[in-house]
């Protein structure tokens, strides 16, 4: 197998990984495996995954730098997931941080937490890839 075309596996099982687990979240915290409809919600919510993860509650502002979408945005779908229940605010200092309501689904963080380490992974292995294709 040529390097792109294992370039190329490895960004389709990434790509694959990712939305899998966006179904994960679309049924879990939206009732439905259709993603369109709820991606703002699940990408705020894969956000804070991992800011669990990573032991670091996000902010709304660490939520807009992280995916690029607008604070104000972002601020409007955290009120929508706190009063459907699914996340829920702490105030740290001047700051309002957010975390994921999962005390019902801990099989969800353990998921996301393997998610997130093998990305990372396969995040590295792409990067070394690109580098060695001169990318």
């Amino acid at each position: 197998m040529t390097e792109v075309t294992a370039l190329t596996r490895q960004r389709a099982l990434v790509a694959k990984s990712i939305i899998d687990a966006f179904r994960v979240f679309s049924v879990v915290y939206c009732g439905t495996p259709k993603i369109g409809d709820n991606a703002d919600h699940i990408l705020i919510g894969a956000a804070l995954m991992v800011g669990e993860a990573d032991s670091r509650p996000m902010s709304a502002t660490d939520i807009s730098e992280y995916l690029g979408i607008p604070r104000a945005t972002v601020v409007r779908k955290l009120q929508q997931l706190h009063q459907m229940g699914h996340v829920y605010p702490t105030i740290a200092g001047r700051r309002t941080q957010y975390r994921i309501t999962l005390s019902d689904k801990p099989e969800v963080i353990e998921g996301a937490k393997k998610n997130i380490q093998k990305w990372k992974m396969l995040s590295r292995e792409l990067s070394e890839m690109d580098a060695q294709n001169g990318r």
